[in-house]
């Protein structure tokens, strides 16, 4: 059965395959109502969702019912007819509940023979209403705002109920977690709510800010996560608390953000599930990440964590894939020194790289026969016309060994930027700077560090914005 919902991704299928066990779960379910024949049974699994099984419906009764072992305890949901019917709680793999409802009266569901259920769709009724209340409030804001043309004063008493709505939404999992502390759905909750600092440490010492408390919410930002029970990431929202730490403690830099990945990698079980969640994670956001220096992170990841003997639950395809990846990483990253070359320009005459002095140095390979450089270059250049008033000085790299053609191609052009070739063709200079799908740009600082590499032509403007020029 193929839905758009359930999105499949081969790094989570291979890191949540588990051997089957003796526990059998038993849900069944009355939905009066319900018109589609087929139900599909679904769990969430960090922020995915994934199909379990199907079942028709008696049409009749609107019953039906799963029986199946080896299910993981977490937060499953219901689809029929392509709409998802609601979510519920499996508190463990020999769950036996029954869930009644009507389509006619959606959010009244009953739970038989589970309190955990009980208290989740109670929460869930309260959660939709206060959903529904934040919505007509933010369309009041935004009414108001357009008939006032923003005026601050009429918009004041709207923001301060929306605040207290969103305020609201906090209390009401805090209480949840407080009046349900055993139960599944609490624990959950409680995983994605970072610890307040404790009441004597101050935000200020002798009237400046005080590091310790800066640093307190980064260092105990999991200490609500057990990260040995894997049932709490078997919801939809874990990933979002994970990713959460990255955005709001960390600085984006490569030598910040490899540490702080090593801080919390080495807080989990090594192979367990939260381990291999994190890495297969981190390892997808950086490696199809363009920010400068994400090309670091990446290589970091792979050397690190991503080796044959220290990832048992990886294809050796996969392994092998990011392996290469990071080889041809290796030799251009960001924040390294470029690799130095010497080639000629059309009359003949011999340049280096580090012979050209400029506070930025852009590289740009390209081939003449190349159609899509043909569409390109045009813009790249003018852009480089744009930013030569602050210092900009750039090399055009012909990879192409039609150097005859090249020659008459560059008169016609009339660039007044370096263009140099070698008869010969750059077969490693093209490797050495991962020279494929042409044209590739490179930014180099003034002491040749790369800076900012295979930059698409459309955002060179925005890099060189970010550039120093002194």
């Amino acid at each position: 059965m193929k839905n758009g919902l359930f999105v499949l991704f081969v790094f989570v299928i291979s890191q949540t395959a588990q051997a089957q066990t003796s526990f059998r779960a038993t849900l069944s379910f009355q939905i009066e109502g319900l018109t589609a024949p087929m139900v599909t049974l679904g769990y969430y699994y960090a922020g995915k969702a994934y199909r379990a099984d199907s079942v028709k419906i008696g049409l009749d009764t609107g019953r039906f019912s799963f029986q199946k072992e080896g299910l993981k305890p977490g937060l499953y949901f219901l689809t029929a007819g392509g709409s998802r019917l609601f979510d519920f709680v499996l508190a463990s793999a020999a769950d036996s509940f029954t869930v009644r409802g009507s389509m006619s009266g959606p959010g009244a569901w009953v739970a038989e023979n589970s309190e955990e259920n009980t208290a989740y769709f109670a929460f869930e009724a309260e959660r939709k209403n206060l959903e529904e209340k934040i919505k007509a409030s933010e369309q009041m804001l935004d009414m108001v705002g357009r008939a006032t043309n923003g005026d601050q004063e009429a918009l004041k008493p709207i923001q301060k109920d929306l605040m207290a709505l969103y305020r609201s939404g906090d209390s009401l999992a805090i209480a949840f977690t407080k009046k349900y502390p055993s139960t599944l759905y609490a624990q959950m909750l409680l995983s994605v709510r970072p610890p307040e600092p404790p009441q004597k440490l101050s935000p200020m010492l002798k009237g400046k800010p005080n590091p310790a408390f800066r640093r307190w919410p980064r260092e105990h930002y999991f200490d609500h996560t057990d990260f040995e029970d894997e049932r709490l990431l078997y919801n939809n929202f874990w990933h979002s608390f994970f990713d959460g730490f990255f955005a709001q403690h960390v600085f984006p830099q490569p030598d910040s953000l490899i540490r702080a990945i090593d801080e919390v990698l080495v807080k989990m079980p090594r192979n367990g599930a939260f381990y291999r969640f994190s890495v297969l994670r981190l390892t997808q956001f950086f490696e199809q990440n363009e920010a400068p220096g994400a090309d670091r992170v990446f290589v970091h990841l792979v050397d690190k964590y991503q080796q044959k003997d220290d990832t048992p639950w990886l294809d050796l395809a996969t392994l092998e894939r990011l392996a290469y990846k990071a080889e041809v990483h290796r030799p251009n990253l960001t924040g390294s020194l470029a690799v130095n070359f010497e080639l000629q320009d059309e009359t003949g005459k011999n340049h280096a790289l580090y012979g050209l002095e400029a506070p930025v140095t852009m590289l740009v390979f390209y081939s003449p026969l190349c159609e899509h450089c043909k569409e390109m270059m045009p813009k790249i250049y003018q852009t480089y016309l744009d930013y030569t008033p602050k210092g900009l000085k750039a090399i055009a790299l012909n990879t192409d060994k039609q150097h005859v053609y090249w020659k008459k191609f560059v008169v016609q052009q009339g660039w007044q930027w370096l263009d140099l070739a070698s008869p010969k063709g750059l077969e490693n200079l093209e490797k050495q700077f991962a020279a494929v799908n042409l044209p590739v740009i490179y930014l180099l600082d003034k002491d040749k560090r790369i800076v900012a590499k295979r930059i698409q032509p459309d955002k060179l403007g925005e890099a060189l914005s970010r550039m120093s020029w002194k």
